[in-house]
């Protein structure tokens, strides 16, 4: 049989990490648990390897946005901030996301070893967790080697996204066996599987636009920002931040090309009939020539419905040129799915968050058990928001209501 602890810590992400440090700084002897063979694979993936661990915007979170709230009313970002200084890591702000000042995400992996390794942390890799029981004093938790007692149990176990860095449903399955609730999970910010014909030939093309995702005609989100296309699909973060919201077949983007330059077709009106007399002898694809990639200037002519034959722009009716626009206003590309969890940066859905107190995470029914991080029904947009909330549960399940030593 393993030895007792104050606290053991199912995971080591994000989340994991940051709780044991903070017990271990007030005095808890804490063992922490990872199943894979190393610690923080997702950190060190984070941002292309730049690690964009916070954000100092208005928060952006769903499936239990008010949980989120509450929680980083708790431990916000001056508190998350000064943590990881203490430790030694300082932060640099881009257009509200924060990163390490090297933006490397080893940096900040790199700091969480010294601090485990200076708060007396003790850590068993390649250890999954078969069971959690709780008895009479504490808890049993059974791995793959032995069994441990502790009077406090965390689960960190992370989401199922990333398998290939270790997104897992142990956690989930954890959480069922004692009793908790996990609402329907699906990927989000995750690359977009898309009909091939409206992204036929526009492989490897990058366009800034406003997208729209709609099931049937009902409008479901709308963001800006960069779509990269693919042979099969959309991705960028623009694209990405939709998969979250996909409800079924049904559902298509809607994007718009001229955003930046026109918001509505009357807005247009004069450039639309400037280009016809000006670009009267070139291909139609020259009447959005200097808007748009020419390859995507190409696609939308094709599904405003034009031949594409060799006709020039002087041809055209008055009523083409403007379904040309229209169609640039409103690209519309059909959904067939996402690329699943394995390359999805988050999980949607997860173990309802109000089964948890906001001040310390510890269950409302099983006193000394707490759940932090993605688990939780709370995913947010790209740019820190999740790496802070798994911060954020974390360090306040360490503390466990006790005064930081970091402000």
């Amino acid at each position: 049989m393993g030895s007792k602890w104050d606290l053991i810590v199912i995971g080591a992400g994000a989340s994991g990490l940051a709780c044991a440090i903070a017990a271990a700084a007030c005095g808890e002897r804490v063992l922490l648990l990872e199943a894979q063979e190393q610690m923080g694979k997702k950190i060190l993936a984070s941002g292309n390897g730049r690690c964009n661990i916070l954000n100092s915007g208005e928060p952006r979170y769903y499936g239990n946005p008010d949980f989120a709230k509450a929680v980083l009313d708790r431990m916000g970002l001056v508190r998350i901030s000064a943590f990881l200084h203490r430790y030694g890591l300082f932060l640099s702000e881009e257009n509200q996301r924060l990163y390490p000042c090297t933006f490397q995400s080893k940096t900040v992996m790199m700091m969480f070893r010294k601090a485990l390794e200076i708060e007396g942390v003790t850590v068993h890799c390649s250890e999954s967790v078969l069971s959690v029981r709780k008895r009479q004093e504490g808890f049993e938790i059974r791995t793959t080697k032995t069994a441990y007692q502790a009077e406090r149990a965390v689960l960190a176990a992370g989401g199922m996204a990333g398998a290939a860095l270790g997104g897992t449903f142990d956690g989930y399955r954890l959480a069922r066996e004692l009793g908790f609730q996990v609402t329907p999970i699906k990927p989000a910010l995750s690359p977009l599987l898309t009909d091939s014909r409206s992204v036929s030939g526009l492989s490897g093309i990058r366009a800034r636009c406003r997208v729209t995702l709609f099931h049937e005609n009902r409008k479901l989100h709308e963001e800006e920002g960069e779509v990269l296309f693919s042979e099969n699909g959309v991705s960028g973060i623009c694209a990405m931040q939709m998969a979250r919201f996909l409800e079924g077949p049904d559902d298509r983007l809607d994007i718009h090309f001229l955003h930046r330059f026109f918001s509505t077709m009357n807005e247009a009106e004069t450039e639309m009939a400037e280009r016809k007399w000006f670009f009267a002898s070139q291909p139609p694809e020259y009447l959005l020539a200097g808007l748009v990639n020419s390859k995507i200037a190409y696609a939308i002519c094709k599904q405003a419905g034009l031949a594409m034959k060799g006709e020039p722009i002087q041809a055209l009716t008055g009523e083409q040129i403007r379904k040309v626009f229209y169609t640039a206003m409103h690209y519309q590309v059909h959904i067939r799915g996402t690329r699943g969890f394995e390359n999805a940066q988050v999980t949607a859905g997860g173990v309802e968050p109000d089964a948890f107190s906001p001040d310390n995470l510890e269950s409302l029914r099983i006193r000394g058990f707490h759940m932090t991080g993605e688990l939780l029904d709370v995913d947010g947009d790209c740019g820190g928001f999740n790496l802070m909330f798994a911060l954020a549960t974390g360090l306040l399940a360490g503390l466990n209501g006790r005064s930081s030593h970091w402000g």
